[in-house]
């Protein structure tokens, strides 16, 4: 189990939930963890009909914090969103107009926000997970509230956590 931020689109209120992690040791790259986010992602009934399959999410990776002086996180964070959901008729997240106070990108549909973490000492974005804490709060809030913002990078090649 891997701690992680739920931003529900239903209430204005943000939530520290455990999130069901499992370790892949098939791979012939190497072992990988991943996470099961689809209850975050089921409820689809507002959803058009083309849009209402249910998955983990798709993956914004972040790892500097670009409204404070592109400053480098200690971990890259990974929040996952519906892909579709400017058009598919997701709602507004009201757990993210909460801790933004309106301010940045119209964020839609249900968000989780995860921490990665490195393999033996060797980042690797893709491998495996952390719990996700207060201090990385923060952070996840920035970006939502900076994203798209002209000239703010949020993903710094070479800038990988040490």
């Amino acid at each position: 189990m891997r701690r992680a931020i739920f931003f529900s689109e239903n209430e204005p209120v943000v939530k520290f939930v455990w999130v069901k992690a499992t370790c892949d040791e098939s791979d012939e790259d190497g072992p990988s963890e991943t996470v099961d986010l689809k209850s975050y992602f089921s409820d689809t009934a507002g959803l058009e009909p083309q849009f209402r399959r249910v998955g983990n999410g798709r993956p914004l990776n972040v790892n500097v914090n670009a409204l404070r002086d592109n400053r480098r996180l200690k971990s890259t964070i990974d929040i996952r969103h519906r892909d579709t959901f400017l058009i598919d008729g997701s709602k507004v997240n009201q757990g993210v107009l909460a801790v933004t106070k309106g301010k940045g990108h119209e964020w839609r549909g249900p968000m989780v926000a995860l921490k990665e973490k490195k393999k033996r000492g060797v980042y690797d974005p893709y491998s495996f997970y952390d719990d996700i804490g207060m201090e990385d709060f923060r952070d996840v809030v920035d970006y939502l509230m900076g994203y798209g913002e002209q000239g703010r990078g949020w993903w710094v090649p070479g800038k990988d956590p040490e």
